[in-house]
């Protein structure tokens, strides 16, 4: 934040605001109508073109860049208010056809570009031969994958042409979108419980209410807040802020208050995992001896937000069938070694796996989640081995994540914490950024 001008910081405001108000108008599309939600997504994204490139002298790509993350909150909705399962056009998905557009202009060859080629293929050949019923589904989870293997394809082009302006606004729209959807969660609350109004996603449980705004599942909204809180502690624990100590005290305060409301496990032990990781690494590697002190403290509060959230749904600490439907994605993963059960949730049967590894073998064989292993592995060990970034540490809250909830890519924010560590630069460029498409024509 340190890096950006006062005018920078009102701009990149501006934006969070701006999104924060179309997030709002998905949110409440039954009650406003879907015609004000298209309509604000189409102002939204002229005045962000405006913003980025007239107020902030700023390229093309930027917009792009901004745009895929703050559209992450409204990325299961259509821009133009048809049903997502119906025609999944979304901004986040303009964005991100933008991005590898701009990307490969000029060709970048790389294992993840030969991924997304192979997965094409195998997506081809998985819909002849094993003709699942639900062509919808498996087309829709053919896209979300090709899609996530063809950004991380964009990973060398991206280092090149982001500076650290461009990491510091990304970084900071990230959280602010966070803070939206927080701020989401909690007027989905209220409205529930004082107006009898039941928006968005609401799940009504024997002993547990919980609350996703506008995501499906909410273990991919606990684990989202969860991100945003890890990259804020995660800059403070390395002596780079990302805001004010005011600000970030009270945004860390209304993620972990919007976790505890989303009431999902997975983004608490996540986050829980990754910090702790991050404190060894800080004590051993670095030497900083008063993060131990820091760590100690933080034990008795963890404790107490498990406390608090064993006390509002019960099994608190069973698997909630989690043991099962591994067995379960294993034994499928061994009737069809080799190509798996097919594309598509809705073509598994059983409850996917809660589980990336087991639900990717069972789901695609050997051979498909090779070819997905083969796009992701390389770009994941380079974010997570750099000693510098403060955002592999909300990539490995992710990671971790996507050990305990079914079908990670699907998220969205996963693509986008990546797009985030390929945007973080620790050295200020003394030269301006050469653009896309200037490297393009070269």
């Amino acid at each position: 934040m340190k890096d950006l001008t006062k005018k920078e910081k009102r701009c990149i405001a501006g934006i969070v605001v701006l999104y924060g108000m179309y997030d709002f108008s998905v949110l409440l599309v039954d009650l406003f109508g879907i015609m004000v939600q298209v309509m604000m997504g189409f102002i939204c994204f002229v005045l962000l073109c405006f913003i980025t490139t007239k107020c902030m002298n700023m390229k093309v790509q930027n917009i792009f860049i901004f745009l895929l993350i703050a559209s992450i909150n409204s990325s299961y909705y259509s821009m133009i208010g048809v049903p997502y399962n119906r025609l999944p056009l979304t901004w986040f998905l303009l964005a991100s056809v933008m991005i590898i557009f701009l990307c490969h202009l000029k060709i970048q060859r790389n294992l993840a570009l030969l991924a997304a080629v192979l997965l094409l293929v195998f997506f081809a050949f998985s819909i002849v031969y094993l003709r699942n019923q639900n062509l919808a589904g498996a087309v829709n989870q053919g896209i979300n994958l090709f899609v996530f293997l063809l950004m991380l394809s964009c990973a060398k082009q991206l280092r090149r042409v982001c500076d650290v302006r461009t990491g510091s606004c990304a970084q900071i729209i990230y959280l602010g979108s966070v803070f939206m959807f927080s701020l989401m969660v909690v007027l989905q609350k209220y409205l529930c419980e004082n107006r009898g109004l039941d928006i968005g996603h609401i799940g009504k449980y024997a002993m547990r209410t919980s609350y996703a705004a506008t995501f499906y599942d909410f273990s991919f909204a606990t684990l989202y807040v969860a991100s945003g809180f890890c990259m804020l502690f995660a800059g403070i624990c390395y002596k780079i802020r990302l805001l004010s100590w005011n600000n970030s005290l009270i945004l860390m305060g209304v993620y972990i208050y919007a976790v505890l409301i989303i009431n999902a496990r997975t983004g608490l032990v996540a986050l829980v995992l990754a910090v702790f990781l991050m404190f060894v690494y800080l004590i051993i590697k670095r030497k900083r001896a008063q993060i131990l002190v820091v760590g100690i403290c933080t034990v008795p509060v963890v404790l107490l937000l498990l406390l608090f959230m064993s006390s509002r749904r019960e099994g608190m600490f069973s698997s909630s069938g989690r043991i099962d439907g591994y067995i379960a994605g294993l034994k499928c993963f061994m009737e069809h070694f080799w190509i798996g059960n097919g594309f598509g949730i809705q073509n598994y049967g059983l409850t996917i796996p809660h589980n990336l590894i087991v639900q990717y073998l069972a789901q695609f064989g050997i051979i498909g989640f090779s070819i997905i292993l083969i796009g992701m592995y390389p770009v994941l060990k380079k974010i997570l081995l750099d000693k510098e970034s403060i955002i592999r540490w909300t990539v490995m809250t992710v990671v971790i994540g996507s050990m305990f909830i079914p079908d990670i890519v699907s998220s969205h924010y996963l693509t986008v914490v990546i797009v985030l560590a390929f945007c973080e630069t620790h050295k200020k460029l003394q030269q301006p950024v050469q653009t896309i498409e200037e490297k393009a024509k070269r």
